[in-house]
């Protein structure tokens, strides 16, 4: 008897090399679901292959004893209940349960299992046992020659693109994540490039965490009522939540100590006799304090991203668990798209509460600290700065009322809207069978404008101009607006007349010509604000100045017109002229005004007449 309970034999000899070599071939047999026999060794199914799963593991736990390994009371046990489980399975009074922490699936009367830790209960016996014995074998011999399974790795091969453990100072400067951007700066990174997920990241060490602190706020906390959503999360990441708060104070702190560090230097420039090592230590301290300020952003963000992660990571897990045990009382309490909207809304905005609630204390922090410094350098001029903002506060909180209100409504249209989107696609094939696709198209649109109408209780004007109406394949005859836009001769010149077709992008028209449609169809639109760059750009003077007369005075008067042109001698007709130079706004104010300062502008109109004088001169000649 070797310690701890464990049975140990050494030194393995030729018959028990053989009674393993027999074992591993009936776990292979077990594995593939197939039984050796008829003429010649030909390979027949077995449908229950149960007997061969008992065979297998009797075979290997001596096998293990053979080879000189130990082997725990509670795996010969386990022989006991496997066989218990399979008989229970195999006699038609139920079947066995395979729950694999790796890849597991089974039928009712099969089961293919591979690695992690394999249990298996018989259903009416309510008898359970681990047996751990098999999950060697398994995980090393079966997982290589399993090519059937319900999912693929993301990488063809096992990542061993491993990040090493970071030293306090790689940490501390998110220096171990230089590696990765450097491949990424030498080329595309692909899949496998990418590090493999820590396993403190992974949703199955968040979704255990959660359950276990779950179970036990249930233990400890039977009949209170409460939010057991949030006292289990604030359980499990109470101290990611509280070093993220830390990082925030000393964010907090440096941001309000850079002012009062530059006030002091302010006051040390200004003194007549300076003490050097006095200026040198204010550089350094505010240095230091720059420092501190970056880096505990920088945590504090990185801090609670990851916290979120998990968080939903967890909830996720937690919630698509819940759904497959649903009853039907349940599943009729909650819809499909409830569901949905749990898993892909309220997961996302409880991963996006750490951040949110850091910031949120923060700020009145930040906001108290404020006006003790502003109090300090300005004294009681600072209460008169404090009215407005008392009263800006004060003002947030009915409208913080209504938002909640739109936010809850907002979530009911969209669980309204998930729901139905949830059933059509389930009943797709119905649907189309019947030709109801414009009938169910119109009820997802109802509901999207539902929701959208709680969105947003403000319908802003549309945008139109250059950036909409670019040219379309359509018939000019859809283009009305002709002789405002200078477009009668052209529409006598076309083979087709209004009838004409214009090509993709206009191909068939010239520049001048596209212009005018363009504004046409903009004109006909009838917005309030036109925004106009350079219109006049591929037409003759005789046509700018029809169309600026015809269009953009007549057509346009009562509108906001924002017109762009370098063509001068329509500025006198306009409102307001503002002169840009080198992408800066160098002058603004009427066309006398300007004229009058004697600047740029006037400088701009002498050239446009002298040009003009000069032309016709040439002409007279």
């Amino acid at each position: 008897m070797g310690q701890h309970g464990k049975v140990g034999v050494r030194g393995p000899g030729a018959g028990q090399k053989a009674y393993v070599a027999v074992g591993r071939v009936m776990c292979v047999m077990v594995r593939e679901r197939w039984q050796v026999g008829g003429p010649k060794g030909a390979v027949i199914p077995v449908k229950k292959p149960w007997g061969w799963v008992v065979v297998g593991q009797w075979v290997l736990v001596p096998q293990r004893w053979g080879l000189g390994q130990y082997v725990a009371k509670d795996e010969i046990e386990s022989v006991v209940g496997l066989g218990g489980a399979t008989t229970s399975a195999a006699g038609g009074r139920g079947g066995g349960v395979v729950e694999d922490e790796g890849l597991w699936w089974g039928r009712e009367d099969v089961i293919k299992y591979y690695g992690g830790k394999v249990n298996i209960m018989g259903r009416n016996r309510g008898y359970r046992t681990r047996c751990k014995g098999i999950s060697r074998f398994l995980t090393t011999k079966l997982r290589a020659g399993c090519d059937h399974t319900l999912s693929e790795p993301l990488v063809a091969h096992e990542n061993t693109n491993q990040l090493e453990e970071p030293s306090f100072f790689s940490k501390l400067m998110f220096f171990w994540v230089n590696p990765l951007l450097a491949k990424g700066y030498k080329k595309t990174l692909v899949l496998e490039d990418i590090p493999s997920l820590e396993t403190i990241d992974q949703s199955a060490v968040a979704h255990e965490k959660f359950t276990k602190a779950w179970d036990s706020l249930h233990t400890e906390q039977p009949l209170k009522n409460g939010n057991m959503v949030i006292k289990t999360l604030a359980k499990v990441y109470f101290q990611e939540m509280v070093l993220s708060g830390v990082y925030v104070f000393l964010r907090t702190v440096a941001v309000l100590a850079s002012p009062l560090l530059l006030y002091a230097f302010v006051n040390y420039t200004s003194r007549e006799n300076k003490d050097l090592y006095e200026g040198l230590l204010l550089v350094g301290c505010l240095i230091v304090v720059k420092v501190i300020e970056s880096l505990s952003q920088r945590h504090f963000f990185f801090m609670a991203r990851r916290t979120g992660m998990r968080m939903r990571s967890a909830l996720m897990v937690k919630v698509y668990e819940k759904q497959l045990k649903l009853s039907n009382v349940g599943k009729k309490r909650h819809s499909a798209g409830e569901i949905v909207n749990y898993i892909a809304v309220d997961a996302y905005r409880m991963a996006e509460f750490p951040m949110w609630f850091h910031s949120g204390w923060s700020c009145f922090i930040q906001l108290f600290l404020a006006i003790g410094v502003l109090y300090s350098i300005v004294g009681i001029g600072v209460f008169p700065g404090l009215i407005p903002l008392i009263i800006c506060g004060l003002l947030n909180v009915p409208y913080t009322k209504g938002i909640k209100k739109c936010q809850l409504e907002l979530m009911v249209a969209q669980d309204k809207r998930l729901k139905s989107t949830s059933e059509i696609l389930n009943n797709i094939k119905v649907i189309k069978l019947q030709s109801w696709e414009e009938k169910f198209k119109g009820i997802i649109e109802s509901c999207r404008e539902l929701e959208f109408s709680w969105l947003s209780k403000v319908q802003f004007k549309k945008v139109y101009g250059t950036i909409l109406y670019w040219m379309s394949p359509t018939l000019v005859s859809s283009v009305i607006l002709i002789g405002s836009c200078a477009l009668d001769k052209d529409i006598e010149a076309f083979d087709h007349g209004d009838l004409t077709e214009i090509g993709q992008r206009g191909i068939n028209m010239s520049g001048g010509q596209k212009q005018r449609i363009q504004l046409a169809r903009a004109v006909y639109n009838d917005a309030d604000i036109y925004l106009l760059d350079d219109p006049f750009s591929a037409v003759d003077a005789h046509t700018a100045s029809s169309l600026f007369n015809d269009c953009v005075m007549t057509c346009l008067q009562g509108k906001t017109v924002i017109l762009v042109t370098h063509q001068v001698e329509f500025l006198s007709f306009v409102d307001n002229v503002m002169v840009m130079q080198d992408g800066e706004l160098i002058q603004s104010g009427n066309y006398e005004d300007l004229l009058m300062a004697g600047t740029t502008f006037e400088q701009l109109i002498n050239a446009h007449k002298d040009a003009i004088t000069s032309l016709d001169t040439s002409l007279s000649k």
